[in-house]
């Protein structure tokens, strides 16, 4: 008896929790289409069809920000900033804790003319970081969505003041600094980077490239700051590989190369960086310079550990030599057999390589 009772009501939880899936999925269609009705009528510019719409979504959900944000938006397109005003003050009381609300209250104030009520508002969200991370990014974040620079810069700054590092944040800040066109400020910011994190290279060297982007002057400017760097850190190897890449970026392979050669001394890496740059250098096209690279690794002879690679890519440049000059040139020819020949012939395990597929089609 005991077991069919406990069958039944084992029945009528499993109906009810059905029936309560099937009304929630009922409702967020319902809710979807909603929206979308109050995104047509918002993209027809027929807000007065659309607020209403989106008052109902909200009122239904008013603890969702991503409804309120598109709803906020959507009273402001419409030019209705004493509604929007009510729509921020009431989501202020649900998130009391969240310094954005100030953020879009000097949104609302900015729009609607009020210029000084805007900056109280801003300077008011500015002072609530304390230094916490979470709070310093949300109200930065914030206010790079309303193309409010100067205050994302400001919340990171008022952070770093807070916890008394002057280089946290550095990446963000050059980026920021770099949308307000101050690139010697951006520049510093990224390479303060290297002293914390000189083991993110790759991510310094993208974030400088968002910087000065194809700007001769940037360029400049950049090259000039690492110069700076150097002098002040002349043991610093990070500097020289920094500059190495800038001239690269100039489009000076030449001085690129130099200041390679001249770091492979210093820190006697035998030619392992070398070799690096010249592949860099084959694969832009500046065989010249690949080729000079790859003859100073071999001429610190054939027990140097990057002899047998500087050689391989010395072949792989004659390869490419040849296959961009027609008609072929018989010397050129003659010249790559002959080095294909003494090198499978001194170092027969790259039989196994790529190398001697290439050899095969010459």
């Amino acid at each position: 008896m005991r077991t069919r009772h406990l069958t039944r009501w084992t029945k009528q939880i499993l109906l009810a929790a059905l029936l309560l899936t099937n009304v929630q999925t009922f409702a967020w269609q319902e809710g979807s289409k909603s929206i979308a009705l109050a995104r047509q009528y918002m993209q027809n510019k027929e807000y007065d069809k659309a607020l209403p719409v989106f008052k109902e979504i909200y009122d239904q959900a008013p603890f969702d920000k991503a409804i309120y944000d598109e709803y906020l938006d959507a009273i402001m397109l419409a030019g209705q900033y004493s509604y929007a005003e009510e729509l921020v003050t009431y989501m202020s009381k649900i998130r009391r804790d969240d310094p954005a609300m100030l953020v879009d209250m000097g949104k609302v104030f900015e729009a609607a003319g009020k210029k000084k009520a805007a900056r109280e508002q801003y300077d008011m969200a500015i002072a609530k970081i304390s230094g916490e991370d979470f709070r310093t990014r949300l109200l930065a974040d914030a206010f790079s969505k309303i193309n409010n620079t100067d205050y994302a810069i400001k919340a990171y700054e008022r952070a770093r003041v807070m916890v008394q590092n002057p280089y946290l944040y550095a990446t963000e800040l050059a980026l920021l600094y770099g949308k307000t066109g101050n690139t010697e400020q951006a520049v510093n910011a990224m390479l303060d980077v290297v002293l914390t994190q000189p083991n993110t290279m790759d991510d310094i060297k993208s974030s400088l490239l968002q910087i000065i982007d194809t700007d001769d002057k940037k360029k400049s400017i950049t090259q000039k700051q690492i110069s700076k760097r150097i002098a002040l850190q002349l043991d610093n190897p990070y500097w020289v590989e920094l500059l190495t890449w800038m001239y690269v970026q100039n489009g000076d392979y030449e001085g690129g190369y130099q200041q390679t050669v001249a770091l492979d001394k210093k820190l006697k890496e035998e030619g392992e960086r070398v070799v690096s740059f010249s592949k860099t250098a084959a694969k832009d096209g500046q065989y010249a310079i690949a080729l000079k690279g790859y003859k100073y690794v071999m001429d610190k002879g054939s027990s140097a550990p990057m002899y047998e690679q500087a050689w391989d890519g010395k072949i792989e440049v004659m390869l490419r030599q040849l296959e961009e000059k027609r008609p072929v040139d018989p010397e050129m020819l003659a010249a790559l057999l002959k080095e294909y020949k003494t090198f499978l012939n001194d170092y027969p395990q790259y039989n196994i390589s790529s190398l001697l597929k290439s050899y095969a089609m010459v």
